[in-house]
Protein backbone atom coordinates (compact mmCIF):
# COMPACT_ATOMS: atom_id res chain seq x y z
CA UNK A 1 0.00 0.00 0.00
CA UNK A 2 1.68 3.19 -1.13
CA UNK A 3 1.42 6.49 -2.90
CA UNK A 4 4.06 7.22 -5.50
CA UNK A 5 5.72 10.61 -5.94
CA UNK A 6 3.47 11.28 -8.91
CA UNK A 7 0.40 10.88 -6.70
CA UNK A 8 -0.67 7.45 -7.93
CA UNK A 9 -2.25 5.10 -5.38
CA UNK A 10 -1.63 1.39 -5.50
CA UNK A 11 -1.87 -1.59 -3.17
CA UNK A 12 0.26 -4.68 -3.36
CA UNK A 13 -1.66 -7.96 -2.94
CA UNK A 14 -1.10 -9.85 0.29
CA UNK A 15 -0.92 -13.63 0.45
CA UNK A 16 -4.35 -15.27 0.13
CA UNK A 17 -6.15 -11.92 0.04
CA UNK A 18 -9.42 -11.68 -1.85
CA UNK A 19 -9.94 -9.08 -4.52
CA UNK A 20 -12.73 -7.49 -2.43
CA UNK A 21 -10.38 -7.01 0.51
CA UNK A 22 -7.72 -5.56 -1.78
CA UNK A 23 -10.29 -3.21 -3.32
CA UNK A 24 -11.44 -2.04 0.12
CA UNK A 25 -7.82 -1.39 1.16
CA UNK A 26 -7.33 0.62 -2.01
CA UNK A 27 -10.50 2.66 -1.43
CA UNK A 28 -9.41 3.40 2.14
CA UNK A 29 -5.97 4.54 0.98
CA UNK A 30 -7.44 6.60 -1.84
CA UNK A 31 -9.91 8.38 0.44
CA UNK A 32 -7.31 9.11 3.10
CA UNK A 33 -4.89 10.53 0.55
CA UNK A 34 -7.43 13.24 -0.48
CA UNK A 35 -6.56 12.78 -4.16
CA UNK A 36 -10.24 12.78 -5.10
CA UNK A 37 -10.82 16.01 -3.15
CA UNK A 38 -7.89 17.74 -4.85
CA UNK A 39 -9.00 16.70 -8.33
CA UNK A 40 -12.59 17.76 -7.59
CA UNK A 41 -11.37 21.16 -6.43
CA UNK A 42 -9.28 21.58 -9.58
CA UNK A 43 -12.24 20.83 -11.86
CA UNK A 44 -14.12 24.03 -11.05
CA UNK A 45 -12.69 27.50 -11.31
CA UNK A 46 -13.60 29.72 -8.37
CA UNK A 47 -12.97 33.37 -9.20
CA UNK A 48 -11.04 35.37 -6.61
CA UNK A 49 -13.02 37.61 -4.30
CA UNK A 50 -13.21 41.28 -5.13
CA UNK A 51 -12.10 43.95 -2.67
CA UNK A 52 -15.73 44.76 -1.98
CA UNK A 53 -16.58 41.14 -1.08
CA UNK A 54 -13.54 40.90 1.20
CA UNK A 55 -14.48 44.15 2.93
CA UNK A 56 -18.13 43.07 3.42
CA UNK A 57 -17.04 39.72 4.87
CA UNK A 58 -14.68 41.51 7.26
CA UNK A 59 -17.51 43.77 8.45
CA UNK A 60 -19.75 40.77 9.14
CA UNK A 61 -16.92 38.96 10.98
CA UNK A 62 -16.27 42.02 13.12
CA UNK A 63 -19.97 42.30 13.96
CA UNK A 64 -20.13 38.69 15.16
CA UNK A 65 -16.86 39.10 17.05
CA UNK A 66 -18.17 42.12 19.00
CA UNK A 67 -21.43 40.31 19.80
CA UNK A 68 -19.48 37.32 21.08
CA UNK A 69 -17.30 39.54 23.25
CA UNK A 70 -20.34 41.35 24.68
CA UNK A 71 -22.07 38.10 25.54
CA UNK A 72 -18.92 36.76 27.14
CA UNK A 73 -18.52 39.67 29.56
CA UNK A 74 -22.11 40.77 30.19
CA UNK A 75 -23.96 37.52 30.63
Amino acid sequence: MAISKKGNCYVLPKDKESSEARASRFKKLFNRSRISQITRDNETLIPPKTKREIREAAIVREKYRTEREKNRFYQ
